[in-house]
């Protein structure tokens, strides 16, 4: 019992040592000649080599288990912060206040230390214009547009040790 709680918090490395330590213990308590770290009977050997490969392999998976439990848990957080992304996109009507989100999302997901946001060919004016359907724009100006992207939203992390220091 000792071996899977010591394997369940502190890892397989802590948990075989005790094993070997509960090994030690049964052979001296509980095997003929009691009290000493001597085996009389060859039968004996075996009992020890099974309680040995038991508690190992108990600890073995007790370690598989809290390491599937990290995992698991590690991927419920990101679902939760992207189902609340997903959420701010569907219900974000301002198309300004969308694109600001989305670096600041980058950054709080992946944990990078900024994002930008780049659009090109978008114009620089902020009236809205319209072009007529027959007309076509020349290649020339389509590639002065993707060749000169605009900066949206930027976002930075400051970590608060450089910002005290």
């Amino acid at each position: 019992m000792a071996v899977l709680i010591v394997s369940a918090f502190w890892g397989l490395q802590y948990s075989v040592f005790v094993a070997i330590l509960a090994t030690l213990a049964f052979n001296y308590y509980f095997l003929p000649p009691y009290g000493t770290l001597t085996i009389s009977d060859p039968q004996n050997w075996i009992a020890l080599v099974a309680f040995l490969a038991t508690a190992l392999i108990a600890s073995e998976l007790s370690e598989k288990a809290r390491r599937q439990a990290l995992v698991a848990n590690q991927r419920r957080k990101e679902i939760e912060r992207l189902y609340g992304f997903s959420q701010q996109l569907l219900t974000t009507e301002n198309l300004p206040e969308l694109l600001n989100l989305l670096p600041r999302f980058v950054v709080d997901g992946f944990g990078v230390g900024a994002a930008a946001l780049f659009v090109t060919g978008r114009r620089t004016s902020t009236v809205p214009t319209q072009t007529p359907s027959n007309s076509t724009q020349s290649a020339s100006g389509r590639s002065r547009l993707a060749a000169n992207p605009r900066l949206i939203s930027r976002t930075e992390f400051v970590s608060p040790r450089c910002a005290l220091g």
